[in-house]
C-alpha cells in the first residue's frame, strides 16, 4: 500500500543581539513599538505558535542562543514549547524537534575541531532542554560538506535536511530520504525538502492565505504519481520559522490549520522525519554537493568571498582570513594553557556547554 505524507519543518533562529559589554539588548528603533527585534518576533511568532500548539505537529529546530534569551524573557512560552515536544516523544518514543549547531556557524568554513564543538554543543543543548536526545541536526544555512556530515554522525545525529540542489545525483527520487556513505561503515540519512512547496510558502504570500486550498491546490498535486509509479512519497516543506506570524501575518493560524483539519479526509498523512525513518528506512544512496547551502547557489561563497548574491563583498575574504588566523592563535594558547594543567582542552570545551545552557 502506498503511503503519501508531508511535514512542515520550521527553522527558528535569531542572532545574539546583546551588547557584549552590558549583556543586554539595546533599544532597537526599527522594532517599534517593541524594545527590540527579539521581543517583536517573539510576540508575533514564537508565542502564538506555542499557544496554538504548532510545536507538537511540525518538525522544528530552535537556535540555542535564542532559547537562552527566551528562557529569561518568557520562560512560560519556552516551557510550553518543551512540553509540546515532550508529549510527542512520550507517545512515539521519537523527537519531532531537531538540534541546531550552537552558534549558527557556517560549518563548511570551520575547522574540524570547530565543527565538533558547534554540533556537539547543539546536540547536548537540545538534550538538556528537552530531556532526551535529538536524532537530527539542523546545519546553519544548510551549509554542508562531507566532513560536517561525518562530525554530525560522530556526535549522534542520524539525519539532516538539505535543499534539493545540494544533491549531486541525477535521476534520484528526492521525495524520499537516502543515506550518504561516510566511510568506515558509517552513514547518515539526508532528507531533501520539496522545492516547489517550500518556495511558495516562503515567497508567495497569496499561496498561504488559505490552508485548505494550499493543501488541495499545492500539496496534493506534488503527490501525483508518475506513470506506473506507486512508490511512497514524503514531502518536507522547509522555511524560516519566523515566516509563521512575523514575516507574514496570520501564517501561524495557517500553520495550525494546515497541520490539523486541512489534511483530514485527504489521501495524505502528517508524519515527522523521525517517524518516517522508523516506518520506511531509506533504500537509496545520495552524494551531496560539497560546500553547498540552501540560501546561495554559489556554495558558501557569500560567507567567505565576493559572491554574485551579495555584490561588493570583496572585503569578506580578507576579513575571514584574518579572523581564521586570530582563531588559530587563540586555539594554540588555549591548548597550551590547559595542557599545562593536565587537562584535555577539547574535553573541557565539550563540557562547557553545561555552563552555557
Amino acid at each position: 500500500m502506498t503511503t503519501n505524507a508531508f511535514c512542515v519543518h520550521a527553522h527558528f533562529y535569531q542572532p545574539p543581539r546583546e551588547d557584549p559589554l552590558t549583556g543586554r539588548i539595546p533599544k532597537e528603533e526599527g522594532a517599534y513599538p517593541y524594545q527590540n527585534w527579539n521581543e517583536r518576533i517573539h510576540d508575533q511568532c514564537y508565542k502564538p505558535n506555542a499557544e496554538l500548539g504548532n510545536f507538537a505537529r511540525i518538525s522544528f529546530n530552535l537556535g540555542p542562543t535564542m532559547l537562552k534569551w527566551m528562557a529569561l524573557y518568557d520562560p512560560e512560552i519556552l516551557e510550553s514549547i518543551i512540553r509540546q515536544e515532550r508529549a510527542i516523544y512520550k507517545i512515539t518514543g521519537l523527537p519531532n524537534g531537531m538540534a541546531q549547531a550552537y552558534n549558527h556557524t557556517i560549518l563548511p568554513l570551520a575547522t574540524r575541531s570547530e565543527k565538533h564543538t558547534q554540533i556537539y554543543w547543539g546536540m547536548r543543548e537540545f538534550e538538556i532542554r528537552f530531556g532526551h536526545k535529538a536524532e537530527g541536526i539542523w546545519l546553519p544555512e544548510a551549509g554542508v560538506d562531507m566532513e560536517t556530515l561525518s562530525v554530525a554522525e560522530e556526535c549522534g545525529a542520524k539525519y539532516v535536511i538539505l535543499a534539493p540542489w545540494q544533491c549531486a545525483n541525477k535521476n534520484r527520487d528526492l521525495s524520499l530520504p537516502g543515506w550518504v556513505e561516510l566511510g568506515n561503515g558509517k552513514r547518515i540519512t539526508v532528507f531533501f525538502y520539496n522545492q516547489v512547496l517550500s518556495t511558495r510558502v516562503s515567497f508567495d504570500p497569496g499561496a498561504t492565505r488559505n490552508a485548505d486550498e494550499f493543501l488541495v491546490n499545492a500539496v496534493l498535486p506534488e503527490l501525483s504519481p508518475d506513470s506506473g509509479n506507486t512508490k511512497n512519497k514524503y514531502l518536507i516543506i522547509a522555511s524560516d520559522g519566523e515566516l509563521y506570524g512575523h514575516h507574514q501575518r496570520f501564517r501561524d493560524e495557517f500553520l495550525a490549520r494546515l497541520t490539523t483539519n486541512a489534511f483530514r479526509g485527504k489521501p495524505i498523512k502528517l508524519i515527522t522525519p523521525t517517524l518516517w525513518l522508523q516506518q520506511f528506512p531509506p533504500d537509496q544512496e545520495f552524494t551531496i554537493l560539497d560546500r553547498s547551502s540552501w540560501s546561495c547557489h554559489h556554495g558558501v561563497t557569500r560567507w567567505s568571498g565576493d559572491c554574485d548574491c551579495t555584490p561588493h563583498s570583496y572585503w569578506k575574504a580578507p576579513l575571514r582570513e584574518s579572523l581564521n588566523k586570530v582563531a588559530a592563535i587563540v586555539d594554540m594558547y588555549y591548548e597550551k594553557a590547559l595542557s599545562h594543567c593536565g587537562l584535555d582542552p577539547y574535553a573541557v570545551l565539550d563540557e562547557y556547554v553545561e555552563v552555557l545552557v
